[in-house]
């Protein structure tokens, strides 16, 4: 019976395997629901890679296994396996022809199970580098045309006549992007909270990134510039977000430093608790409730000192101050508020969160005059709390406003 069996056990497996890999490579490149925007806030937030997927894997284990315990379910009772009738007209018992298929059939969930779990550990091994990095670029859509797409001869010929993007002919020459700042140098050279110095190439090796700065507590450093210059590539690189190369291998590593510690010295779940990314726009495609965020936070294994209680009194003083309907809005769905309202609240839970450096793109940018107005009023506030030496804080700023940019600066950098 060897034959038979492994061949059902190998045609059950890859199945099961064909039904999980989608969905999970569909989150980890952001192209999925609401559970890609949550990954990535959890992990901006302090979670680890594994804490941050769990849902997801445990979702993907879940409907890959879906068919295999959908016909466990009829087996014997609407359908009879062949190899069941097969025994059974061969002359054995079917009583023992049942417990073969019983056996069978916990063979093929096993199977499935084993596979499923392999290669969903190897996918997350693959694409997560040591510093929990997600490799969303490494994540290609198969653009070669499906079964379906054969039926339809005028589909096939489309495909065939769409000219394929080259990502830059000209590797030889890129661009050089540098942060510059018009203000004197800073004569602060002692307790710096966070030190960068970068020389990077990011997208395929055809944009150089440098800066190199010092942001003390009390600062909020303005970042402006051209839109798809780089400004939101190097909050993500400071928040170890994304994994640019060095020019040349005989260069020394890009350094970031906070309080003195090289980011090496602190797990990446650590680095992000104290140097958080605020994304733009991606609080109305999160899933659940302010509140049931905040439970997700108390329980990841950065943050096991979290008060729950404090962060919502916390939460409800800024919603107050920005008047927002603070009484059930933690309990409302993200896509039930307006884009206004759900940015405010997301801005209100990090903040709650009391990270070191803060760093935030377009955080007012769906918001009116006097709504942002209220918002930079509590961000000053926040700064200028790190007189406290056990909590110093500094935010970092990206705004194409103007006006913005002269209330709220201690310093403006530019990226050109």
């Amino acid at each position: 019976h060897f034959v038979p069996i492994a061949g059902m056990m190998l045609n059950n497996s890859l199945s099961a395997v064909t039904l999980a890999l989608s969905p999970l490579l569909q989150e980890m490149s952001g192209a999925g629901a609401g559970g890609s925007a949550r990954i990535e806030l959890l992990i901006c937030l302090g979670a680890t890679t594994y804490e941050a997927l769990r849902p997801v894997l445990v979702a993907t284990l879940a409907q890959s296994l879906s068919p295999t315990l959908q016909s466990m379910n009829v087996v014997g009772l609407v359908a009879i396996p062949g190899m069941m009738t097969g025994q059974v007209l061969g002359g054995a018992s079917p009583k023992r022809a049942a417990r073969y298929q019983i056996l069978i059939l916990y063979l093929i969930v096993g199977s499935a199970s084993l596979s499923v779990g392999v290669t969903s550990w190897l996918t997350v091994q693959r694409l997560v580098t040591s510093r929990g990095v997600l490799l969303e670029e490494d994540i290609v859509v198969n653009s070669i045309p499906r079964i379906s797409n054969l039926v339809s001869w005028s589909a096939l010929t489309t495909s065939r006549a769409k000219p394929k993007t080259q990502p830059n002919s000209d590797s030889s020459n890129p661009v050089t992007v540098e942060l510059r700042t018009d203000a004197p140098g800073d004569a602060r050279q002692d307790n710096a909270l966070l030190d960068v110095d970068v020389a990077v190439t990011f997208a395929q090796e055809s944009r150089i990134l440098r800066a190199k700065f010092s942001l003390y507590p009390g600062d909020i450093a303005i970042v402006t510039g051209p839109s798809g210059i780089g400004k939101t590539t190097l909050l993500k690189y400071i928040a170890e977000l994304s994994s640019p190369h060095p020019l040349k291998k005989s260069d020394a590593p890009a350094m970031l430093k906070l309080n003195g510690m090289h980011r090496h010295e602190m797990t990446p779940s650590q680095w992000r608790k104290r140097v958080t990314y605020l994304p733009q726009g991606r609080a109305l495609s999160l899933p659940g409730t302010p509140n049931e965020l905040i439970e997700e936070l108390s329980h990841l294994s950065s943050r096991t000192d979290l008060n729950v209680q404090i962060v919502r009194d916390t939460i409800q003083s800024y919603l107050t101050a920005w008047l927002l309907p603070n009484v059930d809005i933690l309990d409302r769905n993200w896509n039930t508020m307006s884009g206004g309202e759900s940015q405010r609240v997301l801005l209100a839970v990090v903040l709650a969160t009391e990270p070191s450096v803060l760093l935030l793109d377009e955080p007012t940018a769906a918001l009116d005059v006097d709504s942002k107005e209220r918002v930079e009023e509590t961000l000053l506030s926040v700064s200028k709390k790190s007189g406290d030496a056990a909590k110093p804080t500094a935010i970092i700023l990206v705004t194409h406003d103007d006006e913005q940019a002269r209330r709220l600066g201690t310093v403006r950098w530019y990226l050109q």
